[in-house]
């Protein structure tokens, strides 16, 4: 997994979380997890696609910001 601090223009910071093998219950989890957090993190996009080790595992790319 890899955190990537990504700068918009205007001085706004995106947060990209970068996770390589994930199984999709663990997606899920962490999904809720961050929809139900204090203070509120959005995630603006997500991508996600099979790993080519394992298809039941998952790559998975999350741009959250903050309120």
């Amino acid at each position: 997994s890899r955190i990537i601090l990504d700068d918009e223009p205007g001085g706004d910071q995106k947060l990209v979380l970068k996770l390589d093998e994930i199984y999709l219950s663990e997606l899920v989890k962490l999904i809720y997890r961050l929809e139900n957090n204090k203070p509120v993190i959005i995630i603006e996009n997500i991508d996600v696609s099979t790993s080519f080790k394992n298809k039941k595992l998952f790559r998975v790319s999350l741009a959250l910001t903050s309120n």
